[in-house]
Order: C-alpha cells, then structure tokens, then sequence
C-alpha cells in the first residue's frame, strides 16, 4: 500500500501488527471517506510465488485499492496478492442513508485458518 506523504508519515512509528492501520489514521483526522475496491485473478510471478510459497503462474486473488477523502483527493493506491486457500473476502452492501439504511459499506478480508 502506499499513501500519499502527508498521511504515509503518520505511520512511521506504527506497528501493524497492534491495530488497524485505517483505524490509526482515522484517529489521527485522517479523511478515509471512499474506497474503490476491484479484486480478479493474475499468476503469480516469480516475486508473488517466492513470497506466497506457491509455484509461478499459480492462480492468485488480486486486491487493488484507491481510497480518497470526502473531497475526492486520493490518498492511498494498495495493490496486494492472495493465495485463494488462505483469504476469503465478504463485501457487505447498503442502500445509501437517503433510503433509511447506514451509509457505511465494508469490505472484510478473513485469513482461513
């Protein structure tokens, strides 16, 4: 994932493994308004397969992000590989608060275990 400057400098001295890093920027005033999400299938190159301990050309769930504030101003791009035995994703989705539902959408990604 990388953000823009201002917001990656908030994460200098964060551990990820503690709590979210969203959640950390978020307390922080950080304006994480909207993500795009857009998840499909690649190989794995030779980097993906020696990471993920899988052969090259092996089937992978691709995740790419752009998240924006309420501005629209871009904030962060991530573009992160799965192997699909180890991460299911659930997306949730609401009707906008104009018609009477919450107007949060959440994408959940879960490590099988």
């Amino acid at each position: 994932m990388l953000f823009v400057e201002h917001v990656g400098r908030l994460l200098f001295d964060f551990d990820p493994d503690t709590a979210s890093i969203y959640a950390h920027l978020a307390d922080r005033g950080v304006d994480l308004q909207s993500a795009r999400h857009t998840i499909d299938a690649v190989g794995a190159d030779a980097t993906d397969a020696a990471l993920l301990g899988v052969a090259p050309g092996t089937p992978l769930r691709r995740e790419r992000r752009h998240t924006s504030s309420a501005a629209g101003v871009p904030l962060e791009y991530g573009e992160d590989r799965y192997r699909p035995d180890r991460v299911t994703f659930t997306i949730d989705n609401a009707r906008p608060a104009a018609a009477g539902a919450g107007q949060e959408l959440r994408v959940r990604k879960d490590a099988r275990k």
